[in-house]
């Protein structure tokens, strides 16, 4: 499966005509089982070129199989893939992107943080000091989303380094501030 197969079965899904999605959602359902869904997925969601309403899609679908099935799912290197392709989202243009992706990283993290994905608290916290507005938007969604699922274990390991870079972060208005 590639993208080119599934980016017109999800515009389909996006079609007034009910027996058209419900023709696309059985396909969706099809695809899930196979190493390149969640990939795929991604990969529409971060194309830049891509119409919103299928990235928005790309990114409910993805999230959808990350708490469906990413704990079951039995192709790591996909997983790998998906880990390792992500965080540049929170840097999109548009804000609808980046809290898709946000919602996609926090569900991924509740699941695989510290153990299974160890780099991306240090990622998110570089991307958070950059200053770029995009991405501190970004990791400032997927720290809200995380707030409300966080572990105490979780709070040990994080506490101690974000809140010296939410302090300085809420120092600088410009940062913090972005539409």
């Amino acid at each position: 499966m590639s993208v080119e197969q599934i980016a017109p079965i999800i515009t389909k899904a996006l079609s007034a005509n009910k027996t058209e999605q419900d023709e696309a959602q059985e396909q969706l359902n099809n695809f899930k089982p196979h190493p390149d869904y969640a990939t795929s997925l991604l990969s529409i969601l971060l194309r830049q070129d891509a119409p919103l309403a299928a990235r928005q899609m790309a990114g409910v679908l993805l999230k959808q199989f990350v708490e469906s099935s990413w704990t079951e799912c039995p192709h790591n290197a996909t997983k790998d893939v998906v880990k390792a392709n992500i965080l540049p989202g929170l840097g999109d243009s548009i804000s609808k992107i980046r809290s898709s992706v946000a919602a996609v990283i926090s569900e991924i993290a509740c699941l695989d943080f510290p153990d299974n994905w160890t780099g991306v608290f240090d990622n998110l916290l570089a991307m958070l000091a950059s200053g770029e507005p995009n991405q501190v938007h970004g990791v400032m969604k997927v720290l809200s989303e995380l707030s409300n699922d966080i572990t105490d274990n979780q709070v040990y390991t994080v506490a101690p380094v974000l809140f010296p870079q939410l302090i300085g972060l809420f120092q600088n208005e410009n940062l913090w501030t972005c539409n």
